[in-house]
């Protein structure tokens, strides 16, 4: 990869992270009580990682999308706090 197909792979990831981050906390019940930075780091994480997997596994966009949307979720359930009514 060029230098700017990197760039453009990084930045994607990030735009798309945000987008990615809300319906992961979409599919956590009772999502965690973090606001919105927290939740476009964990979808941007989530977004390279699924990028990273899709290009690996010679996938097409809508496998990779699905793939970075389960990972945002899984990042939701592992940085969540408990609320504190509920234990």
């Amino acid at each position: 990869m060029t230098p700017a197909e990197i760039l453009v792979f990084v930045l994607g990831s990030i735009l798309v992270g945000g987008i990615v981050g809300g319906l992961g906390r979409l599919l956590v019940p009772r999502t965690a009580r973090f606001g919105l930075l927290p939740t476009i780091l964990i979808g941007a994480l989530a977004a390279f990682c699924g990028n990273v997997l899709g290009r690996a596994m010679h996938w097409s966009s809508v496998p990779t999308f699905v793939a970075q949307v389960v990972i945002a979720a899984l990042g939701v359930l592992l940085f969540r706090k408990p609320s504190a009514g509920r234990r």
